[in-house]
């Protein structure tokens, strides 16, 4: 399924950025400008996507078993740098992970 990120939370936001359980995030608030208390506190098995305006941030904490935007990563935390994203419906894989995925889009590091 291919998304527009626009469509789903809003033109309002200028960022998309993912962040995995084990992203510091006080290297993360830096990197983005924000301060660290706007961020959420992640356990093991979460992952978030941030969507950022300016020093305003938004989050939502997904449990890595519903909804997983860390996978093949090799950071921490990436931005998405394009308009549309692919999802997948990970009950359709051999050997399923997540229920669903981020599967594609441009990213790029952002530690």
């Amino acid at each position: 399924m291919i998304l527009t990120l626009a469509n789903v939370y809003g033109d309002e936001w200028d960022e998309y950025v993912s962040l995995c359980s084990d992203a510091p995030r006080d290297r993360v608030a830096k990197a983005l400008s924000v301060p660290e208390s706007d961020l959420p506190e992640l356990q093991q098995d979460d992952n978030a996507l941030l969507r950022l305006d300016g020093a305003k941030v938004a989050a939502e904490v997904h449990h890595k078993e519903d909804f997983l935007l860390c996978s093949g990563m090799n950071v921490p935390a990436y931005r998405l740098t394009s308009e549309t994203v692919s999802i997948r419906d990970g009950r359709q894989l051999a050997s399923p992970n997540s229920r669903w995925w981020l599967s594609g889009s441009d990213t790029e590091p952002l530690l």
